[in-house]
């Protein structure tokens, strides 16, 4: 969270607020696609599996999530959400439920993951593990207040 609270607050120090480009987020069960709202462009498309980190800023109105782009490279994308980021997060935080849910249900009923992860978890308990943590951070925004999501 530490590394993301600072991506967060770099952006938003380097980026006057008037410099700030209004965007859509469309959160889809594979996606996460940013359209220009001016230009109607889209700016990015970002795969939910690749998401690595998401969360919500020092302020309730600042998002940001850190994707894998490459080999050891990642990528932050912030955002100033109006009233509150969190049906923003709540959004992507389900897409993300859904894809685990997805990735459960591909796989081979007969064929359990036994590959020892070093502290007596499977492969499978550990991959469960770290996701319930990244989830389980979410918890408190359970009932956000109602507003629409419009994105710097």
């Amino acid at each position: 969270m530490e590394t993301l609270n600072e991506a967060i607050n770099k952006v938003f120090d380097m980026t006057p607020a008037d410099q700030w480009m209004p965007v859509r987020i469309e959160v889809a069960v594979s996606t996460v696609t940013v359209t220009s709202v001016r230009t109607k462009e889209v700016i990015t498309e970002n795969r939910i599996r690749f998401l690595s980190f998401l969360g919500i800023g020092p302020d309730i109105r600042q998002f940001g999530y850190i994707m894998c782009v490459g080999k050891n490279k990642f990528q932050c994308h912030v955002f100033c959400c109006e009233h509150s980021a969190g049906g923003l997060a709540k959004a992507i935080e389900a897409a993300c439920k859904l894809r685990y849910q997805k990735c459960l249900d591909a796989r081979p009923k007969n064929n359990f993951l036994t590959t020892d992860c070093g502290d007596g978890k499977t492969w499978g308990c550990a991959l469960k593990s770290g996701v319930q943590s990244l989830f389980s951070r979410f918890t408190v925004f359970k009932n956000p207040p109602e507003a629409t999501v419009s994105a710097v």
